[in-house]
């Protein structure tokens, strides 16, 4: 389930570790992080409401720390 990592259409260039989760509650999360430049971020994102969006959001979030 870690789609920054696999390779696939939400793959994020220096993805380094992950953990997804989802509840009822805390709808879909994504705890994340990547290297560049010697840089690293950890995001974390809370309550998406679907698995696409977990994903998207969370490459526009890194994308921003790298910015």
């Amino acid at each position: 389930s870690n789609k920054l990592l696999s390779g696939g259409a939400y793959a994020y260039a220096g993805a380094c570790g992950m953990k997804t989760g989802t509840t009822d509650g805390a709808g879909n999360c994504l705890i994340s992080c990547a290297t560049r430049d010697g840089r690293q971020i950890l995001c974390v994102l809370l309550g998406a409401e679907k698995d696409s969006i977990r994903y998207s959001e969370t490459t526009e979030l890194l994308n921003l720390g790298f910015f």
